[in-house]
């Protein structure tokens, strides 16, 4: 019997391809493999005081046409005289076809030249990155393990509204506090296409978490999975994410390890997750938690919840034997079809008043106390009973008033940089009238001098 080839291997009998056809096989190629590497190579190892404008231009127009994907994993520090990095507002525009960038400012490598500069980002440096972004169209955009801070964030807001197509924004890592989400709240209502958001491991607290759960209640937000890990927001700002998985029909993923919760916050979630319908992958490792959350959690996938796919319940003080318990509960066939068929059976489920209430026993702490009192509570939608958002209006002037504060810093910079300009030209100016007085007067003196002489 001869050999079949493969349909994979067949070459095409369509003369005539579409134009995603010809994208998905132009990404594909190894020549955008290599020409991604080489630029990599040669961006991630260039000094600032060797960059050279013409023969940057001259690489930029040989690979443009290939760059689809660029990853930088460092970026070389300035010496001493330079205070910026290479110039990315003169290099980002140029790859017209380059869809998703990965981006480090720190050094990895230093030898013996080591200074603390190395692991610092100017605002200048931010300024240019955003520059360059505003004139790109995105889909992925992942900055990490560097110091953005709030100011810096907010910067780089301004310039990324822009990239209407952007699905990814990946912060992890940086330092972006409570000021730095409120720029990112504004971000995100500009942003009609954004999916994924990574902020891990910023400094978050309370009040930056209840500017970005009532940024999530809107309805226009479009915002699917949610990386909040290694934020200690502490049990206040918890609770507001409670009253988000109440509204919001949107949120698939959510990660919250290592957040510093308690067994009441997971207990207002595990109340908020018995009307969510939407919700597939929760986690929740690295909390303070005891085995009464896990016998809540046996509760809720058992008569409420059928959508929930994959829960993490690792470090969290919850019996293993609790914990298989769940796993074989989340690994039943039922809950391993598609999810159109659960979200229509749970449907039903709720239609036909099969839900029942769970009776907990009552215990003398208060914990026990307060996750009796929630699975005892009725399954509607009542987001009356979370924490409502303090100060609403509050928020929408603050988030206003950070931008607004940031072109008027920006507008000062502007006018004293022109101003410093200014006056250095004057300054030169003088120095040069004056140094034309003294070589004028020191060339009179000399054929004074000879006149004597002779």
């Amino acid at each position: 019997m001869d050999y079949e080839i493969p349909n994979q291997f067949k070459r095409s009998k369509r003369k005539n391809t579409t134009e995603n056809e010809q994208n998905i096989v132009k990404i594909n190629t190894w020549k955008c493999f290599y020409v991604e590497r080489h630029l990599q190579d040669i961006l991630e190892h260039l000094k600032p005081e060797n960059y050279n404008s013409e023969e940057m231009k001259e690489l930029i127009e040989l690979s443009r046409d290939y760059i689809i994907r660029l990853k930088l994993n460092q970026l070389q520090a300035p010496n001493d005289n330079n205070t910026e990095r290479i110039p990315l507002q003169a290099i980002l525009p140029a790859l017209n076809n380059m869809k998703q960038l990965n981006i480090c400012f720190k050094q990895t490598y230093v030898g013996d030249d080591f200074s603390w500069h190395i692991l610092q980002t100017t605002p200048r440096d931010i300024e240019n990155l955003g520059k360059g972004l505003e004139k790109c169209d995105l889909e992925v955009l992942r900055i990490i393990n560097t110091d953005i801070t709030c100011d810096k964030v907010t910067m780089l807001a301004c310039h990324l509204s822009t990239n209407k197509n952007l699905r990814v924004l990946d912060f992890s890592h940086c330092k972006i506090a409570d000021k730095g989400i409120v720029a990112l709240c504004k971000l995100l209502q500009e942003l009609p296409n954004l999916v994924e958001l990574n902020l891990m491991n910023n400094f978050i607290e309370s009040k930056g978490l209840e500017y970005l759960c009532y940024t999530l209640s809107k309805p226009d937000i479009k915002l699917k999975q949610l990386h909040l890990n290694l934020n200690n927001f502490g049990a206040s700002g918890a609770n507001f994410l409670a009253r988000i998985l109440v509204e919001n029909t949107q949120l698939v993923q959510l990660n919250l390890s290592a957040c510093g919760l308690t067994t009441d916050n997971v207990a207002l979630l595990i109340k908020a997750l018995r009307t969510n319908s939407t919700l597939l992958h929760l986690d929740l490792s690295n909390n303070s938690l005891n085995e009464n959350i896990g016998d809540l959690f046996i509760k809720l996938l058992n008569s409420s919840n059928l959508t929930l796919q994959s829960l993490d319940l690792r470090m969290t003080l919850i019996p293993s034997e609790t914990m298989l318990m769940i796993d074989e509960i989340l690994n039943h066939p039922k809950r391993k079809s598609s999810y159109k068929y659960n979200k229509r059976l749970y449907k039903n489920f709720k239609d036909s008043s099969q839900l029942s209430d769970v009776n907990e026993n009552k215990n003398t702490t208060e914990v026990d106390d307060t996750t009796t009192e929630l699975k005892d509570s009725s399954n509607e939608k009542d987001s009356n009973s979370f924490p409502p958002f303090h100060n609403v209006e509050d928020m929408e002037n603050q988030v206003e008033n950070v931008f607004r504060v940031y072109l008027n810093t920006l507008k000062k910079e502007l006018n004293d940089c022109c101003d410093e300009y200014y006056d250095e030209n004057e300054d030169s100016a003088r120095s040069d009238a004056k140094q034309e007085e003294l070589i004028e007067k020191s060339y009179q003196e000399n054929s004074n001098s000879n006149g004597d002489h002779i």
